[in-house]
């Protein structure tokens, strides 16, 4: 994954609810996942992508609450997925990586839907509000990046 995914994602969580930091999540995990699979030749860094990507897997069942029936249809799958990922790592075939990216993003869009509806706001209180656009430069497109807390602004 680029700094600049990296940078993104921080971003977006920044300004995310519940279930949209959920939404976020399962990108990460399949930017790692086609990470993996376009490493498939260099076992190292495929590794490491299928690995962020289980730490994910991980992280998605321990912020489960239980005390939701669906909760533990997700735990099953989640413990699926990180398992999967187990055996990818050692068998060093990505072969399975396209049926989980599968399930992933199905369960993406099932959470989309989720957040359009989730009107709890941003997980995050205190961050900055960050507002871009687009101007033309001489010659170029230039992106600006303006955040409203202490009058601070940068450009991208």
């Amino acid at each position: 994954m680029t700094d600049k995914q990296k940078q993104d994602f921080a971003l977006r969580i920044t300004q995310s609810n519940r279930s949209g930091i959920i939404v976020i999540l399962y990108e990460v995990m399949d930017t790692y996942l086609a990470e993996a699979q376009a490493n498939k030749d260099d076992y190292e860094t495929m590794k490491t992508a299928v690995r962020n990507a289980q730490r994910i897997s991980y992280e998605l069942t321990d912020i489960l609450d239980m005390q939701y029936e669906i909760s533990e249809g997700l735990f099953e799958i989640y413990d699926f997925i990180s398992r999967a990922l187990e055996k990818v790592i050692i068998r060093k075939d990505t072969a399975d990586i396209p049926r989980i990216r599968k399930m992933i993003n199905a369960l993406k869009e099932t959470f989309e839907k989720v957040a359009k509806e989730d009107d709890s706001g941003a997980m995050m209180q205190n961050t900055e509000q960050v507002y871009a656009g687009l101007t033309y430069g001489k010659g170029t497109l230039v992106e600006t990046t303006d955040t409203t807390a202490g009058g601070r602004g940068f450009l991208v």
